[in-house]
C-alpha cells in the first residue's frame, strides 16, 4: 500500500510519496517541489493516481489578487511531466477540489469557478493525457453554493 502526501503554501506545492509498508529507513519514495516563481503561492486539494503509476495533484495558485485551478501531473518517480491553470471568465476566484483519472487516461478536474458578475459556478474541466484542455463544463451554481463548498468526481 502506498500513499501520498501533499504539502502547499508559500512559494511552492510539495509532494512526497511513501509506502506506509516499507521500514521506516526507506518509506520515503520521492519528493517533488512545483513553484511558479518564488511569489506566488501554491497550494494541493486533491490527489489521484492512474494505472501506470502517474500522480495527478490538483489544487489552487494565486495569480495576482485573484486564484486559478492548477492541475499537475508527475511520473512514477515524481518528475513533473505537465503543468496547466485554469482561469475562469469572471477573471476572480477559481478553485479546484477534486481529481480523478479514468482507464484512457483523460483528467477530470472539479471544483468552483467566478462567472462575471461574481456568481460562483461549480465547474469541471477535462483534460487529455498530455495536459491539453478538452473541455470545460459549468453549473450555475445555486445561490446558497460559497467558494469554500467542496467539489468532488466520480467516474464510473
Amino acid at each position: 500500500m502506498s500513499r501520498l502526501r501533499v504539502f502547499g503554501g508559500f512559494f511552492g506545492l510539495f509532494l512526497s510519496f511513501l509506502h506506509v509498508t516499507a521500514p521506516a529507513s526507506d518509506g520515503l519514495q520521492w519528493v517533488s517541489r512545483y513553484n511558479t516563481n518564488n511569489i506566488t503561492s501554491e497550494s494541493g486539494a486533491a490527489v489521484a493516481v492512474d494505472s501506470t503509476g502517474c500522480v495527478y495533484v490538483a489544487g489552487t495558485v494565486v495569480v495576482g489578487s485573484s486564484t486559478d485551478y492548477l492541475t499537475v501531473k508527475l511520473s512514477q518517480s515524481g518528475e513533473i511531466l505537465w503543468v496547466t491553470n485554469y482561469n475562469g471568465p469572471g477573471n476572480s476566484g477559481d478553485a479546484a477540489a477534486a481529481v480523478a483519472v479514468d482507464a484512457a487516461g483523460n483528467v477530470f478536474v472539479a471544483g468552483y469557478s467566478t462567472f462575471t458578475g461574481g456568481r460562483v459556478d461549480l465547474t469541471t474541466i477535462s483534460y487529455d493525457s498530455t495536459g491539453r484542455q478538452r473541455w470545460v463544463g459549468r453549473s450555475r451554481g445555486p445561490s446558497f453554493v460559497t467558494s469554500g463548498d467542496p467539489a468532488f468526481v466520480v467516474i464510473e
